[in-house]
């Protein structure tokens, strides 16, 4: 089922907003002073790691990009790094396996972890490998716990709604 373009627009606006909330509020000091020319905070290092989603968001225009370019713009004196990670098809279990690679030998500040579509909807709706709901939760469990470790800080995306009637009453009735 594909969504109505303006639900989709919506929701990613929505999902790009939290983010970057979440990120400036995490490593930037707001203050009434000027910018200095060079800042003496350490270099940040964000990295985006997930699935198909997290990977077509760092093509140009994706989530990913807009946030780099957002940065970028916004804090040119500040030294911020912005990393796609992500893997079309990929589940939790398949985050696990590839952390140390793909993540913490990049030795990160921020990691935003954005996956689940593949675990519930092959689980759920395609009847194919999908993962059992307890073991989505162990699996970000010990993600979770092997980035704390190493000092990073975490951002944790809830999975895309998936399977929604947009005919459904739901909305009115929860207005």
């Amino acid at each position: 089922m594909t969504l109505p373009k303006p639900a989709v627009l919506f929701l990613g606006l929505m999902f790009l907003l939290t983010l970057a909330l979440v990120l400036l509020g995490g490593f930037y000091d707001v203050s009434d002073e000027p910018e200095p020319r060079a800042s003496s905070a350490p270099p940040a290092r964000i990295i985006f790691f997930g699935d198909s989603i997290t990977a077509a968001g760092d093509q140009p225009g994706g989530y990913v990009s807009l946030i780099r370019d957002t940065l970028g713009q916004d804090y040119p004196h500040r030294s911020v790094e912005v990393l796609g990670a992500g893997i079309g098809g990929n589940k939790v279990p398949d985050l696990q396996a590839r952390l140390d690679r793909d993540v913490l030998t990049k030795a990160p500040t921020h990691v935003v972890i954005y996956i689940g579509i593949n675990d519930v909807w092959q689980y759920e709706f395609a009847g194919l490998s999908g993962t059992e709901p307890e073991a989505y939760e162990q699996g970000l469990r010990d993600l979770v716990e092997r980035i704390r470790f190493t000092g990073a800080e975490i951002s944790l995306c809830t999975p895309s709604v998936i399977g929604e009637d947009p005919d459904s009453p739901a909305p009115s009735i929860n207005a």
